[in-house]
């Protein structure tokens, strides 16, 4: 069962939030879409969304797709709002447009009130992530990795425009954040003489929680601190994400 929390990870991550527009004989009819895309080798936890949500899932040449439209993302935003850390006030203006009858310069309107809260996401009010919010927000924009000397780094990526998500993330569990153009990042690293203590308070924190890249985080809390240097290394580049399973 894919939980709400995790769900709002997953779309302050990957999601896209905005609307549907229909030509009606009096103008615009508007209601809200949401879409999550992923990779076809990681697109495994959209199959267990759309079985939950009896959604068809789209195949987008090197991607999979699933989109929310109508009632359906109505109640999506609804559930999940409450949990999102960067996009909340989009998906509170969105909800607000359900089945909204509006002229053309309404719809244009609405388009430019939706790009300015697109354009400044980068302050959230919660505290501290949640367990499965950081599950599905690790699994859209995180990566684990190794380096030659046995230390690991967490990994996080985003727009410059979302970097509240990152903030949030660097709050609870430190790192640096490294901006780049429109590109932010987020660098957590755990180093090997430390890596078991460091991986129980970080990965323990959400790892079990994940769907995406569980067999990485079960892999580094598995071995981190236990296997030598070289082994944590190679394995970690061998292992690979889980294929789609449709």
């Amino acid at each position: 069962m894919i939980t709400d929390k995790y769900c709002a990870g997953l779309i302050d991550s990957d999601g896209y939030i905005g609307f549907n527009v229909k030509k009606t004989s009096s103008g615009f009819k508007v209601s809200p879409r949401v879409t999550i895309k992923q990779r076809k080798d990681r697109s495994k936890v959209l199959f267990e969304i759309a079985d939950q949500w009896s959604l068809t899932v789209y195949d987008d040449e090197d991607t999979h797709c699933i989109v929310f439209t109508g009632n359906k993302a109505l109640r999506l935003l609804e559930r999940t709002k409450k949990h999102l850390v960067i996009k909340p006030d989009v998906a509170e203006f969105i909800c607000s447009t359900n089945t909204v009858e509006c002229s053309e310069e309404e719809l244009k309107d609405l388009r430019s009130k939706l790009k300015e809260l697109k354009a400044s996401q980068t302050s959230t009010k919660k505290n501290y992530p949640s367990r499965k919010w950081l599950a599905g927000y690790f699994d859209g924009d995180g990566s684990i990795r190794a380096d030659k000397r046995g230390n690991i780094r967490l990994q996080f990526t985003s727009h410059v425009n979302e970097i509240a998500g990152l903030k949030l993330i660097q709050k609870a569990f430190g790192g640096s954040i490294h901006i780049s153009g429109n590109c932010a990042k987020l660098y957590i690293g755990i180093p090997y003489r430390y890596s078991r203590n460091k991986v129980d308070k970080i990965l323990g924190y959400f790892g079990k929680h994940c769907v995406i890249k569980k067999p990485q985080i079960e892999y580094v809390f598995g071995h981190a601190g236990k296997v030598s240097k070289e082994e944590l290394y190679d394995k970690l580049r061998q292992l690979k994400l889980p294929a789609s399973t449709k």
